[in-house]
């Protein structure tokens, strides 16, 4: 039940953080119309440069990693570098 209220808890911030980002895009927007041309790719640019800084194994879709996981060859110490907290967190931004 717990972990069902937080998955809850979770998807209503997301859809904020989104209803919030979507009135700044368009305040910019009746601003300058200009401003989201410039101001879009900067934050992808930002997304990207932190992804890479902060998570560099958060790439992809996580499929290949998950199975590489699992597999019985790999040490409990080297299923950190394939799945961990950290890492699933990156990928979920």
């Amino acid at each position: 039940m717990t972990l069902a209220m937080l998955t809850g808890v979770t998807v209503i911030g997301f859809s904020w953080l989104t209803e919030c980002a979507t009135d700044i895009f368009v305040e910019l927007r009746a601003w300058h119309w200009w401003v989201p041309l410039l101001w879009t790719p900067a934050c992808a640019g930002a997304i990207v440069w932190c992804t890479r800084r902060f998570a560099a194994g958060a790439s992809g879709t996580g499929i290949p990693q998950g199975t590489a996981a699992l597999d019985g060859g790999v040490d409990e110490a080297g299923r950190g570098r394939f799945a961990s907290l950290r890492l699933s967190v990156g990928r979920s931004s």
